[in-house]
């Protein structure tokens, strides 16, 4: 069961791609990632009540903040298997992408890069921002975003995104492996 919460509460990005079907644990999984992404012919299904079972995973927990509680309650009580169009227009998956050839691998890998490449303190501090808002008040996420913003402000990054912005170049981050440890430590 730890597997999803270290989905969840990890500070690097989950992309969950799903090519093909995805059901009982391996759904719960899919919806304790970040992003989630399906091949045209991916077919979902929470399938625990055809087993027998009541949910693992933190699916019960995760599927209702994804597509609301009717549709999860839906989706789990009549078991039903919804198609790649459905499951985009529930809010499910944030894209669909062709399942032929290694055309899904390489779009799926493509997003990755982009966020590999994206700065990463802000990368980290975005997903931190949204994984605290399960646990705060709006006032207290407000105080705990602002300070997040701050400090990223003065960060390294913030100073080459903005020079790269001025300079209509793309920007480049320095990979977390190449800061000294210190550095990474204070991400």
């Amino acid at each position: 069961m730890e597997t999803s919460q270290l989905f969840r509460d990890s500070h690097f990005v989950s992309i969950a791609a799903i090519n093909g079907a995805c059901a009982g644990a391996g759904f719960s999984w899919a919806c304790a990632c970040d992003i989630r992404i399906g091949a045209e012919n991916a077919l979902f299904r929470a399938g625990f009540l055809t087993a027998g079972l009541s949910g693992d995973f933190g699916g019960t927990w995760l599927l209702p903040r994804i597509v609301g509680s009717a549709k999860a309650r839906e989706l789990y009580l009549m078991n039903e298997k919804i198609r790649a169009e459905e499951a985009i227009r529930i809010g499910l998956i944030s894209k669909i992408i062709p399942a032929r050839g290694e055309t899904f691998q390489q779009e799926v890998h493509k997003i990755a890069q982009e966020m590999a490449t994206a700065a990463p303190l802000a990368l980290k501090r975005i997903k931190a921002n949204l994984v605290d808002a399960d646990r705060t008040t709006f006032q207290e996420h407000l105080d705990i975003e602002a300070e997040r913003h701050t400090r990223c402000g003065y960060h390294e990054d913030a100073k080459e995104a903005g020079t790269s912005f001025m300079q209509k170049r793309a920007p480049r981050f320095k990979p977390v492996h190449e800061r000294a440890k210190w550095d990474y430590s204070r991400l």
